[in-house]
């Protein structure tokens, strides 16, 4: 550092070395203003580039017909929550939670109670990563950030903001600066198999949890389930 300093000043002393001096410390201003610009503009590429949404190598219709099995498993600061069901429509499913059976009709839930059917409330914890539009919506509103292929099926890793998840599902605009949330899509010949959510950012910004959120859905026996009866008639 002292020989910098004392050849700066030998610099100086030299004819026409303070305009040398000048023209090095502006070039260096500038190179540093260039360094900033770059990395500042591709971290804001980079967000731009996960709001975008690409989902076309995914094929979606299957889900979207609304009948099939499903396991929708949620864990919240490692707490499980385990819902198995099949959906004969978009509105008419029966499934299975804490050991007891129960039937949904719109927003109607019945549950069974020693053979007995009764009107009770929603057990679900965040139904709407089973409701098929949502999932589409969201899908649609990630980036493919990667794919991996396996023995007999595909990963797509998607990316997605928080400030997007909240205009998804509470309409609402946002701009938080967080890393962004993953989507994983087990896919064969591009029939969905499962959707996997890490939603850690998206929960904590919105005090949804202490620590992590994880929501997988798994899929399967698309087209099979056959008419649902209401058990109460």
């Amino acid at each position: 550092m002292n020989k910098l300093i004392e050849l700066i000043k030998d610099i100086s002393k030299k004819p026409k070395g303070k305009a040398v001096l000048f023209f090095l410390g502006y070039l260096l201003f500038f190179i540093v203003v260039f360094l900033f610009i770059r990395f500042a503009g591709r971290e804001d590429a980079l967000i731009q580039e996960y709001e975008k949404g690409d989902t076309y190598k995914i094929k979606i219709d299957s889900v979207v017909k609304n009948n099939f099995t499903y396991d929708l498993k949620v864990v919240i600061d490692g707490v499980t929550y385990d819902y198995y069901g099949k959906r004969y429509n978009a509105n008419i499913e029966t499934f299975k939670y804490n050991n007891l059976d129960y039937y949904r009709n719109g927003d109607e839930f019945l549950v069974n109670k020693n053979d007995v059917w009764t009107v009770t409330e929603s057990p679900y914890k965040y139904y709407d990563f089973i409701y098929t539009d949502l999932i589409v919506e969201i899908l649609n509103s990630a980036t493919l950030y990667s794919e991996e292929k396996l023995n007999n099926s595909i990963n797509y890793t998607l990316k997605i903001s928080s400030n997007t998840l909240n205009k998804i599902f509470y309409d609402k605009d946002t701009d938080f600066d967080e890393v962004p949330n993953t989507i994983v899509v087990n896919s064969t010949d591009k029939i969905i198999n499962s959707v996997s959510y890490d939603l850690n950012s998206f929960c904590k910004l919105n005090n949804l949890c202490t620590n992590s959120m994880k929501i997988t859905t798994t899929f399967d026996m698309y087209g099979d389930v056959k008419k649902i009866d209401n058990p109460m008639q």
